[in-house]
């Protein structure tokens, strides 16, 4: 999946928008200091072509541009001159051009930043070739793009948290200078292993041995239950796949769910979803265990994961567990 460089806004922030397209009160059409009544007539003209598209600002050369119901903007428009100052060495020239920004491009032109998905254009005219081409919503595989990371570290900072409990337990038993009951704690894959001493301790306590130190055998307790947890939940980690759920709202107001299903957050995305993993609900006909989890999911706020449920997106998105 090509890294997506460009900003992509959350429509639900930019709501409630009234922008306005209508002519700067005052301007004659003539090139500004700006460029705003330019930014304004091309929306202008995107508008006449598709009027479900809505526009916001972003700043005083470009504007957001999305649809209501979607998660994320399309992409943003914008009137501006984007080279880099060296080459910007004739100020009696007006190099501004209609840009249009989409993740959608990859021009080649540049290796970082959003001028990566950026396409220009001299006129309004050609410009509005590109906005056919390139402008629509996000595909599923981008829209996760912005965000699965994220979910794996949700998901990571919980099993860390055992694996940390455990270690620590450990440490008081064992130093680095003796024999390691296991060095794999620190390691997410990796099984904890069991040398000599590991298994007579073990022995003692199931064998009923009169510790004369309590306290001791407090913690020899202590550490093997933490031992046997972090076993369990590696193998469960591993095992672990998510559900990618995201809504949208059609013409009629209707909730619509597309779920993508056997989401591995801590690989690298196919560019390519198999069709069999994606699936369609209407609120009539949501299945009650997705129905149960995003119940609990809209409880949760943005950028929060709870083991066996999931990771919140969004109100619009979310990751549950499998």
């Amino acid at each position: 999946m090509k890294h997506i460089s460009m900003e992509m806004q959350r429509v639900k922030d930019l709501e409630p928008n009234n922008m306005s397209l209508e002519p700067i009160e005052g301007e004659n059409g003539a090139y500004d200091l700006d460029g705003r009544e330019q930014l304004k007539e091309f929306a202008r003209t995107i508008q006449a072509e598709f009027p479900t598209y809505k526009f916001a600002h972003k700043s005083n050369v470009a504007m957001y541009i999305y649809r209501v119901g979607d998660q994320y903007t399309m992409g943003d428009i914008a009137f501006a001159d984007f080279r880099d100052r060296k080459t910007q060495n004739s100020p009696d020239k007006d190099y501004r051009k209609f840009c249009v920004f989409s993740p959608n491009i990859d021009n080649g032109k540049y290796s970082y930043g959003q001028r990566e998905n950026m396409a220009e254009a001299v006129s309004i005219k050609r410009a509005m070739t590109n906005v056919r081409k390139y402008l629509r919503p996000m595909n599923l595989v981008q829209s996760m793009s912005l965000t699965v990371h994220d979910v794996s570290k949700g998901a990571q900072r919980s099993l860390r948290k055992i694996i940390d409990d455990a270690g620590s337990v450990r440490r008081k038993i064992v130093s680095e200078e003796t024999l390691d009951v296991t060095n794999s704690y620190s390691s997410h894959t990796t099984m904890p292993r069991t040398d000599a001493l590991t298994l007579e301790l073990k022995h003692l306590l199931d064998t009923g041995h009169q510790f004369v130190n309590l306290e001791f055998k407090q913690l020899l307790e202590d550490l093997f239950a933490q031992r046997e947890k972090v076993s369990e939940t590696k193998l469960k980690y591993a095992d672990t796949k998510h559900m990618y759920v995201e809504t949208s709202i059609n013409s009629f107001g209707d909730m619509k769910y597309k779920v993508v299903r056997d989401v591995d957050v801590d690989r690298r995305l196919d560019d390519h979803i198999p069709s069999d993993n994606i699936s369609i609900y209407t609120q009539g006909d949501l299945p009650k265990e997705l129905e149960g989890k995003l119940a609990v999911i809209q409880m949760l706020q943005d950028g929060q994961y709870v083991d066996e449920v999931g990771y919140r997106v969004s109100d619009g998105s979310c990751y549950l567990v499998q």
